[in-house]
C-alpha cells in the first residue's frame, strides 16, 4: 500500500475490523536527493553572501581603488563556477515519488 504524508508521526493503519496494524515506513531516495540539493543550494547562497560581506567590510580606500584584469578574471571564474554548480544541482533528475508506507 502506498501513502503520502507530510509527517508520519501520527500515522495509524486500521483495518475494516478496527484492528490497528504496525506500519513500516520507507523513505524514497528522491526525498533524500531533494534534501541534499536544498543543502547544496544553501551552501552556494552562503558563499555568495560571505563574499559580498567581505567586500563590503573593506576600507573605503580599498573600495575606491581600481582593480586589475586579474581581479576581474578571478571574480568571473568564481561566478561561472557557482552558476555551473547551481545549474548542475537544479538540473538533477527529480522523481515524483514521495515517502512510501506499507
Amino acid at each position: 500500500m502506498r501513502c503520502r504524508a507530510k509527517s508520519w508521526s501520527n500515522f495509524l493503519r486500521i483495518d475494516e475490523n478496527g484492528c490497528e496494524h504496525k506500519v513500516r515506513i520507507e523513505q524514497d531516495a528522491s526525498e533524500e536527493s531533494k534534501r541534499a540539493k536544498a543543502c547544496k543550494l544553501q551552501e552556494i547562497k552562503r558563499e555568495i553572501y560571505h563574499l559580498r560581506d567581505s567586500v563590503e567590510k573593506m576600507p573605503s580606500t580599498a573600495l575606491a581603488a581600481p582593480i586589475s584584469h586579474y581581479d576581474y578574471l578571478t571574480v568571473l571564474l568564481l561566478l561561472s563556477s557557482l552558476v555551473e554548480e547551481i545549474t548542475r544541482v537544479a538540473g538533477e533528475d527529480e522523481s515524483e515519488e514521495d515517502e512510501i508506507a506499507s
